[in-house]
């Protein structure tokens, strides 16, 4: 502290917490301290009104690794030509590398029936997967790689592809991406048993400290469990056991933690919190740097990679500009977290295909922030917040007791097995899904602020079918070649780890598909998968926009406003936005609107009453102050009832004389706004 804030600060005595919480509390004039001014997150953490050095424990040691953040953009087009302008444009734009998510049907093996080009690129082979990359330059661009079920064989096509472009192996860089949990929580049916998942991760490893050390062979990764609903601290004890029981299948083969530390790289999803994310971010770095430390290899924190990437499950369709905002705010938590890589999603990823504006606009907001705002320059941003350190403790401690949990009980395995991982992510979904409902957690423009006015967001469809025509006229004929490297990966597959994988490089090279080489890579027959569904936030009130924008005419109902204009015009606002965000429209019709500046209300009781009838409604909702509900209210719902009203809504708090006399319903903070939207299209005529 310098001498002139010596002069400042010794003019106030300290004020100890004690006797600022007493003042507090005299002002609550009675009212619960912990009720009224401590937060409580779906998650359970509690978030204090202020915070003090007093309240932050030993600082985090969440520092990144690297000297600066590094863009890694996703592509995920079907079309292998789409793709490789894409992610021409991208490196040309200032990423500083890419994802390649291929198409479903490589990711799941086919046992589930998934055509060609079905989220993820196309690319089956070495041969197109080389198109693809075809302005990668493999010796200085990482790439990532998601394949799924098919990691195996998507890696070792990456190999061939490299070593077709003459790139060192030792010079290649990015992650391989085989996930054996991921996988197998994330499908209904897995090609082969949790032994083969492990298996191929384990294979794949140890090929990679032999031969190319730059990349990162495993990845754990919360993505599975947080896009299936899983609360903060949750995803990270989830993929913390994940590691766990990595670190032990490694060790069987001879690989010491801290040489599985270089192979494996950490991923997490950043939701809608900035701080409580950025918290989490830091507290996935501590917790695995502690796992290390408890496996025998405390100095391998400096080999902890971490790479972040906007939530998926905090996207929407409706107003999805709106999006822009949220990863904006997603990557800034993601940056001063401490990832070393991050990925932004396109805005309208979930209308399907990205546009080349949003893949601009998604890759230029992480670099404005790097690049402009300089986040990265900061090595821990965090450290020393006791708002922050006291966040990512406790998510951190939270985490490692669930990890203790899940442990104790035999792991993640068995906890994926038996259910378990899916009853806690369901009770997790359950408590975020009624703050959603309830609005207590808000989506803007879709639960609040929905705009009746925009058409729904179209994206040209992709001809899967010439796709699938122009794939099966490019696709090699087998050769003798290529059908004995395939015989010698399955051959390899139970007894030489590190010449199976060599077998599948061999095999790509050869022109197998990676679906042929993970066919004959899995030892078991299909076994049941868990199957974590992908759980929008969003997904309640889209379904509902959906059904009336299919509805024969736009759903719309009557706003009986009731008083003069600042009496009603709070609550009519309120309502108006509540119905809207089912895609019913309230009208409030100037010839409701009475003035009581008389005793005789009657007439006006009538106006409104025939106002409504003429507005072809079903459904009419009262709006006024709660002084005019207590005079006339009950007389304007009678009248509303005998004008032809299927139902009569009050905007307020229940009322037994309103109830009496014919309420239906009573909306107001705190109501479950879908249930009373499922229940507005009813009435209305709306279906499913």
């Amino acid at each position: 502290m310098s001498a002139t804030d010596d002069a400042l600060f010794g003019r106030f005595e300290p004020v100890a917490r004690d006797a600022w919480r007493a003042v507090v509390e005299r002002d609550l004039k009675g009212a619960d301290f912990d009720r009224r001014l401590v937060t409580r997150t779906a998650e359970g953490l509690s978030i204090q009104p202020v915070y003090s050095a007093d309240d932050a424990p030993a600082p985090t040691l969440a520092a990144r690794a690297t000297d600066r953040v590094r863009v890694v953009q996703r592509h995920a087009a079907a079309d292998p030509e789409t793709a490789r302008a894409a992610i021409a444009a991208d490196l040309a734009g200032g990423a500083h590398g890419i994802t390649v998510r291929f198409d479903a049907r490589i990711r799941t093996t086919n046992i589930d029936g998934a055509g060609l080009g079905v989220d993820g690129v196309a690319a089956p082979d070495a041969r197109r997967l080389a198109r693809t990359l075809e302005s990668v330059d493999l010796a200085t661009t990482p790439v990532r790689l998601e394949a799924g079920a098919a990691s195996l064989a998507a890696a070792a096509t990456l190999i061939a592809v490299a070593d077709r472009q003459r790139v060192d192996r030792g010079a290649l860089t990015g992650s391989l991406g085989i996930d054996p949990f991921a996988t197998y929580a994330s499908m209904d049916a897995v090609p082969g048993s949790c032994d083969d998942l492990m298996r191929h991760a384990c294979s794949t490893a140890s090929w990679v400290l032999e031969h190319a050390p730059g990349l990162r062979a495993i990845r754990l990764s919360t993505r599975p469990w947080h896009e299936a609903g899983a609360h903060a601290a949750r995803d990270l004890a989830f993929t913390l056991a994940a590691g766990v029981s990595t670190l032990r299948s490694l060790a069987r083969l001879g690989i010491a933690p801290a040489d599985a530390a270089r192979v494996i790289e950490l991923e997490v999803a950043v939701g809608r919190d900035v701080f409580i994310e950025l918290a989490r971010v830091r507290a996935l770095r501590a917790t695995w740097a502690r796992v290390l430390e408890a496996s025998g290899a405390p100095d391998a924190r400096a080999d902890i990679r971490v790479h972040a990437e906007t939530s998926w499950r905090t996207l929407t369709t409706r107003d999805p500009w709106v999006n822009a905002l949220r990863t904006t705010h997603q990557t800034l938590a993601a940056i001063v977290g401490g990832a070393d890589t991050v990925t932004v999603r396109p805005w309208d990823e979930r209308l399907g295909a990205a546009t080349a504006l949003s893949l601009r606009l998604a890759r230029n907001t992480a670099l404005v922030l790097l690049e402009e705002s300089h986040l990265d320059h900061v090595v821990d941003p965090g450290a020393g917040s006791a708002y922050i350190e006291a966040m990512t403790n406790e998510i951190a401690e939270q985490a490692w007791a669930e990890l203790q949990e899940l442990e104790t009980a035999g792991g993640l395995w068995i906890a994926l097995r038996n259910g378990e991982v899916a009853r806690r992510v369901t009770a997790d979904r359950e408590v975020r899904d009624k703050r959603l409902r309830t609005r207590r957690d808000a989506l803007t423009g879709t639960s609040e602020f929905a705009d009746l006015d925009t058409s729904p967001f179209e994206r040209a469809a992709v001809d899967l079918s010439a796709l699938a025509a122009r794939d099966v006229a490019e696709r090699a004929a087998a050769t003798a070649e290529t059908t004995a490297a395939l015989d010698a990966v399955e051959a390899t597959r139970t007894t030489d780890p590190v010449g199976h994988f060599d077998a599948a490089i061999a095999a790509a090279t050869a022109g197998a598909t990676m679906l042929d080489i993970s066919n004959r890579a899995y030892a078991d027959a299909p076994v049941h998968g868990t199957e974590l569904h992908r759980s929008p936030d969003a997904a309640p009130f889209e379904a509902l926009r959906d059904a009336a924008d299919a509805a024969d005419t736009p759903p719309q109902a009557f706003a009986a406003t009731w008083g003069t204009l600042p009496e009603y015009k709070a609550r009519l606002g309120w309502t108006t936005n509540l119905l809207a965000a089912g895609g019913v429209r309230l009208e409030a019709h100037d010839n409701s609107t009475v003035h009581l500046d008389t005793p005789d209300t009657g007439d006006d009781v009538a106006a409104v009453a025939a106002a409504f009838s003429a507005s072809g409604s079903r459904l009419a909702v009262l709006t006024a102050s709660d002084a005019r509900y207590g005079e006339i209210g009950a007389d304007v719902v009678r009248a509303l009832r005998e004008a032809g009203a299927a139902e009569v809504w009050v905007a307020g708090r229940p009322s037994d004389a309103l109830r009496d006399a014919g309420a239906d319903r009573f909306v107001h903070l705190g109501v479950d706004v879908v249930e009373a939207l499922e229940a507005a299209h009813r009435c209305i005529g709306v279906t499913a």
